[in-house]
């Protein structure tokens, strides 16, 4: 009697969303993004942090009217 051929199976790995190693990524229109940890409220001005996650900003602006978002700018 002739022995069964065994089908492979074949398994698919889902694939992982990949998590940016930096906070600065290119754009496909050929802009930049930066991901922001904005603060606002601080005594002043200050880069905060680096990470791989994102840039944390002090802004000494409040967080009312738009403020912060203006001095952000």
């Amino acid at each position: 009697m002739p022995k069964k051929e065994k089908k492979s199976k074949i398994t698919e790995t889902k694939k992982q969303p990949e998590t940016p190693s930096s906070p600065v990524s290119a754009l496909k229109d050929g802009g930049v993004a930066i991901a922001v940890h904005a603060k606002p409220g601080a005594k002043q001005n200050a880069i905060t942090a680096v990470s791989s996650e994102a840039v944390g900003v002090a802004i000494a602006a409040p967080p009312t009217d738009g403020e912060a978002n203006a001095e952000l700018n």
